[in-house]
């Protein structure tokens, strides 16, 4: 995965770069899309294989990360493209105990 390690803001901690140890704890199986998002695949036609291609072989949009204070979370935008060269921008937002958490997709060929 793209992200890693931590920097302390006045919003908590923001995920720089995952160790090696910290990305066994984000497995594949444990990406949860949450409801917007599986309607967002679903109308974009995106599958969960594309959707996990462009986290893992993506990279970083860290100027689009945004803090969402109702959760007191980060959302982390990664960018990339599927193998049938889709272009797709993804938001996550990392939980120790959920995994990943997929928050959106936007196609941005369109």
């Amino acid at each position: 995965m793209v992200i890693f390690g931590g920097k302390n803001n006045s919003y908590g901690q923001k995920i720089q770069i995952f160790t090696p140890q910290q990305e066994q704890l984000f497995p594949v199986e444990n990406y949860t899309p949450v409801e917007n998002a599986k309607y967002r695949l679903n109308q974009r036609e995106v599958t969960i294989a594309e959707l996990e291609q462009v986290i893992m072989t993506g990279y970083r949009e860290e100027r689009k990360d945004e803090f969402k204070p109702e959760h007191k979370s980060w959302n982390y935008a990664i960018r990339g493209k599927t193998i049938s060269k889709l272009e797709l921008r993804v938001a996550v937002s990392l939980d120790i105990t959920s995994g990943v958490l997929i928050i959106t997709v936007f196609d941005l060929g369109k």
